[in-house]
């Protein structure tokens, strides 16, 4: 980190460009504490979490849509699961921004679950 004595431009003197990082310190990915495996199962589940997402969106839409009586229970139930996957994607924002400590990650795991887990009762409740 630059101190407010060194000069914005370099003082021009030869072999004074700044070093390379070291080898440890250049991770080629974002997460270099995770190992490929908890990297692929981080991945499957954000995956599982987002479909889980989807089919309970379109399946309260289609029910929102089609149904004259409870049409805008379904829609609502719609619309908070959007909410809470947009919230979902924020925390992943914060802690991709480095906000947010990585050893808080196990909560972005437990909010997925919990979006899973009101997936599964939307889908329930829209064909009860």
């Amino acid at each position: 980190m630059a101190d407010s004595k060194t000069p914005l431009l370099g003082s021009g003197q030869a072999g004074s460009a700044p070093e390379p990082p070291a080898k440890q310190n250049a991770a080629l990915y974002y997460d270099s504490t995770q190992t490929p495996v908890q990297r692929y199962l981080q991945i499957s589940f954000v995956a599982t979490v987002v479909i889980m997402v989807l089919v309970s969106l379109v399946l309260s839409l289609y029910r929102g849509i089609s149904y004259h009586y409870n049409g805008a229970l379904y829609l609502m139930l719609g619309i908070c699961m959007l909410g809470l996957a947009g919230l979902e994607v924020l925390l992943i924002y914060i802690i991709r921004k480095g906000d947010f400590p990585k050893e808080k990650t196990w909560f972005l795991f437990f909010m997925g679950f919990c979006i899973m887990l009101q997936g599964v009762f939307t889908d329930i409740l829209v064909f009860y």
